[in-house]
């Protein structure tokens, strides 16, 4: 079963330096990786089983902080009914063009219902 579901998110962080005083790399950006998976299908259909893996999204913005805050929106597009589950992943680019994967990883879970009104 398909669905016309868009999920807005915005993703705000400050870049935090560990205890030490001496930075050991200087932060020029930030990647920011968005990923889904669809955990839970709501419909039984064996065709639609065969779909599950279309329907994973990867999405990633590279940003620049200013004053160590940063901040970026993305749009999914939740096509199919059932439980989502949603990963943000954060890592750093140092001035060098490096990437240091020293970011949290948050996951969170979303549920596409069919909507009444559309039928």
């Amino acid at each position: 079963t398909t669905s016309n579901s868009n999920f807005a998110l915005k993703i705000e962080g400050v870049v935090v330096y560990g205890q030490s005083r001496k930075v050991l790399r200087k932060v020029s950006k930030v990647l920011l990786t968005v990923t889904t998976c669809l955990v839970n299908k709501t419909s039984n259909s064996n065709q639609d089983l065969l779909k599950l893996s279309d329907n994973n999204i990867s999405l990633q913005s590279l940003v620049t902080p200013h004053n160590d805050y940063f901040q970026e929106q993305f749009l999914l597009s939740l096509t199919t009914l059932g439980v989502h589950n949603i990963n943000v992943e954060a890592s750093i680019i140092d001035k060098n063009e490096a990437q240091w994967k020293t970011g949290p990883i948050v996951s969170i879970s979303t549920k596409v219902i069919e909507d009444p009104t559309t039928k």
